[in-house]
This record gives C-alpha cells, sequence and structure tokens, in this order.
C-alpha cells in the first residue's frame, strides 16, 4: 500500500509545539507500520529521519489572503459556493496534482477540512482521509462568542452554520475520516481515532507525605480557551479553595505569547505560579496531587484530560472538557467531572485531603487510559478504518 501524506503547516516532528504536531507525528507513525509513506510538506522541518518516510516535496508554500473588506463577508453573502468558506490554494493544488499524476498511492491523507480543501483533494475523493480533528464550524463559532463587535458576532455566527452544512457533504464524499470525539464520529459517519498521550511514562502512585497540596494545569496559554478557563478558574473556585485550604498551591504550565500580562495578575493569588512552558513536564505531574482542566469553550477534544489519567493522577475537568471521553471514563470513579463551580470547590477538598479517594480516582483512570488511549490501540484503530 502507498500513501501520500500532505502536512499543510504542522512541523510534524517538533514534538514540543503542543497537541497537533503531536497528533501528526502519532498518525504518521501508525500508517508507516503497514505502508509506504510519501510526505509532502509544505513547510520547512527537521527530523524525517525519525520514521521510514520518503520526502517527495518539501517547501513553504505562501497562503493566499485577501485582506479587503468585502472578502471577510464574501463566505456569507455567497454561502452557496464552498470554495468561499473553504478556499483553494492554486499552488498547493497543482503541486499535489503533479504528484498524484507521477505516482500511483492508494490514498491520500491529510488533517483539517480547511487544508484538504486548500489542495482541492476533492478531485481525489475515492482516495482521500481527512483527520477532521478541529472542526471549522467549532472554530467559527468559538470566534462568534468571542468577538468584540456586533458585526463579527454575526459573521461568525453565519459561518459557523454555512461551514456546517458544507464540512458534511466533505466528509460525505471523502473516502474515510477521522475524528477523535468519539460522538462527532458518530454523528458526522466517519471512524473514531482517539487523541492519545503523546510520551508513554507515567508518574508513581500519589505519595501524600511527598506531595504538598498542590493543583496543576497544563495547556498552551496562547490559546484564548485555556487561558479563559485558568482566569474563570482563579477567580470563581481557586479564590474560594485558598479559603478552605490555606495552603493550597495552583502550578499553571504552558507556552505564551509575547502578550503574557495575565502572569503578575495570576501570581498576585496566594500560592500560584505561572511556569511557562516546561520541557520535563512529567516533573510538575509527580509534584501535584490533582490536575484541574476548567475548559469552558473550544473545539476537539481536551488531550490534558487522558494525559493526567495517563500520568497517574487525579483528573478534575470541566464538564465540556470531557466532550468525546463519556463513553470511556466514568465520573466519580475514573475522574471527577466538576458539573458547577460549588462542585468544582468540593472534589478539589476530597482530593487534596483524602488520599485513599485521591489513589483510586488515579489508578481507576490510568486503567481506562491504558486500555484505550495507548499507541498500539491508536494505531489498530487507525489500520481497520484503512484497510477496511
Amino acid at each position: 500500500m502507498k500513501i501520500l501524506f500532505i502536512s499543510p503547516h504542522l512541523y510534524s516532528f517538533e514534538f514540543a509545539k503542543g497537541g497537533a504536531e503531536q497528533r501528526t507525528f502519532l498518525i504518521l507513525k501508525a500508517l508507516s507500520q503497514f505502508a509506504e509513506v510519501d510526505f509532502a510538506a509544505f513547510h520547512s522541518a527537521a527530523g524525517f529521519d525519525v520514521l521510514p518516510i520518503n520526502i517527495v516535496y518539501q517547501k513553504s508554500v505562501a497562503d493566499v489572503v485577501n485582506r479587503s473588506k468585502l472578502s471577510k463577508w464574501l463566505p456569507v453573502l455567497l454561502f452557496w459556493k464552498r470554495e468561499k468558506i473553504f478556499p483553494v490554494n492554486k499552488n498547493k493544488k497543482t503541486i499535489i496534482e503533479n504528484l498524484v499524476k507521477n505516482t500511483k498511492y492508494d490514498f491520500i491523507f491529510t488533517r483539517y477540512i480547511t487544508k484538504a480543501m486548500e489542495c482541492n483533494l476533492l478531485n481525489f475523493s475515492n482516495r482521500t482521509i481527512i483527520d477532521i480533528d478541529d472542526l471549522p464550524s467549532d472554530y467559527y463559532r468559538i470566534m462568534s462568542e468571542n468577538s468584540k463587535s456586533s458585526s463579527g458576532k454575526i459573521r461568525y455566527y453565519l459561518m459557523s452554520k454555512i461551514a456546517k452544512f458544507h464540512q458534511k457533504q466533505i466528509i460525505k464524499k471523502v473516502k474515510i475520516s477521522f475524528s477523535p470525539n468519539y460522538d462527532s464520529a458518530q454523528f458526522f459517519n466517519c471512524a473514531y481515532l482517539p487523541n492519545i498521550p503523546f510520551y508513554e511514562q507515567s508518574c508513581e502512585k500519589i505519595d501524600f507525605a511527598k506531595t504538598k497540596k498542590r493543583i496543576f494545569f497544563v495547556g498552551g496559554l496562547w490559546y484564548e480557551p485555556n487561558y479563559l478557563g485558568v482566569a474563570y478558574f482563579l477567580k470563581n473556585i481557586y479564590q474560594k479553595l485558598v479559603k478552605k485550604i490555606p495552603d493550597v498551591e495552583f502550578f499553571i504550565a504552558g507556552a505564551m505569547d509575547k502578550n503574557n500580562d495575565f502572569k503578575a495578575e495570576w501570581e498576585s493569588f496566594p500560592n500560584v505560579q505561572v511556569l511557562g512552558f516546561v520541557e520535563d513536564i512529567q516533573k510538575e505531574y509527580e509534584k501535584s496531587r490533582a490536575v484541574v482542566v476548567p475548559i469552558y469553550q473550544g473545539a476537539g477534544t481536551n488531550i490534558k484530560v487522558v494525559e493526567a489519567m495517563q500520568m497517574q493522577r487525579a483528573c478534575v475537568p470541566s464538564e465540556f472538557a470531557t466532550r468525546g471521553f463519556s463513553a470511556f471514563f466514568t465520573d466519580k470513579k475514573d475522574y471527577c467531572v466538576a458539573h458547577s463551580d460549588s462542585e468544582y470547590l468540593e472534589i478539589l477538598q476530597n482530593l487534596l485531603t483524602d488520599e485513599n479517594f485521591n489513589q483510586t480516582i488515579a489508578q481507576n483512570g490510568h486503567q481506562i487510559v491504558q486500555k484505550y488511549f495507548s499507541f498500539e490501540y491508536f494505531a489498530e484503530n487507525l489500520k481497520k478504518a484503512i484497510l477496511k
């Protein structure tokens, strides 16, 4: 079997950049176990010798950006035209067409609907595979919710509806698509491919004698849902938790952009430290008694939920953050879902002070992750869907 894998924008071998790059690498690793993989990248990157893949194209290709005021509204005004909301990049389209013309590929694989449409892959719909991951309709919905202008809210809201219609048609036409959200995979008629922890190592079982009453969050702080979630948690939950447990600590890890004015504000709360990017994240998990995932908006699934359980640490996600995971984990058994601010407070109090309860939740969650979120499970799901 021969597969052309197109990497439009993700630096597939720079794992530290985030979950998107890590998932891309894991897909490549799984594909290379049962197929010959040609790799076409519209960016430059190093490290390709890590996997047995063939580099057939590696060069940056500029995106075509129309900055006119009218262009912002064209996807809405011409809502029936798919290319207005999912534009084709003529340069990328030509490059891929030439590659496919010169080599017989069984499948053409890429990540994200928008990137598949940039390359005009519906021309090869009978052999196109898309890892849809974050849906464009969810992205525009978030933009609508966070827009500061009324026109922006309206425009992005309409774009989310238009994108939802077109992406459904795209998914129906392609050979196979994958989603990391178990619920969406059923609804959108595509195969389930879980988001799994990139690193397979784990921490030792929690020992209260060796750890402080520390809670931990990890996630890119440049990403608005993460930033807004932590800000909300500090104001509405942590501030009350400190009054109940004065020696509680909250450590926050994650890459930040240049505009990190929030660091001083967040560290004004008692015992809070903003670590920024952490090279060895396992050490921070080891020092913590519980991991919080206070995410209330966003697209896709929150890999940080299963990563916490992979590290054998009790995880407390918001109800929103459990999207795509509820079919595998049981609330108050494998993790503790916070359905309200008051419940978040109560759960953390118990996890920080009751070692037996903490260990039980952590171990139960870890066992489920080992079973359903391992690389072996991931690779087998991918292989079965493609060979089917």
